[in-house]
């Protein structure tokens, strides 16, 4: 959430006249997703042998990105998300996690959606999760 805080106050001091909206993605998905997506990842990535799984997966599940179904569940968890974005009707959307920038794109690609967003990678490597279309 760091690299969203940093964008939004480099607007509010280059642009005050914009608003700015930051919000942390995995807050809308509920309790459940929440532990198995957050808590989860970071035990396993804390200890030797899980930091081991995690690049394993990170490596196994960098050559594609996930299909329609992946997408899908991960919608069914984010409904409060997406219902905020056609609520709130940015006039561009700013990710700095992969996850929303994929949840947006599946709904762009849809025509669901129309307005443009842009991501910003916050990794160190840049995993085939990052590259979504559409995405200025």
């Amino acid at each position: 959430k760091q690299a969203a805080q940093a964008v939004a106050e480099t607007f509010a001091s280059e642009h005050p006249e914009i608003k700015v909206e930051v919000i942390d993605i995995v807050d809308f998905a509920g309790e459940t997703f929440n532990q198995i997506y957050k808590k989860g990842y970071l035990s396993l990535a804390e200890k030797t042998f899980g930091s081991h799984l995690v690049g394993y997966v990170f490596d196994s599940t960098n050559k594609k990105k996930p299909g329609t179904i992946p997408r899908l569940f991960q919608e069914s968890f984010l409904l409060d998300f997406i219902n905020f974005i056609f609520t709130f009707k940015p006039d561009v959307i700013i990710n700095t996690h992969f996850l929303s920038t994929e949840i947006v794109a599946g709904l762009r690609r849809r025509k669901l959606l129309r307005m443009p967003q842009v991501t910003v990678v916050t990794d160190y490597d840049a995993h085939a999760f990052w590259a979504n279309y559409p995405c200025e």
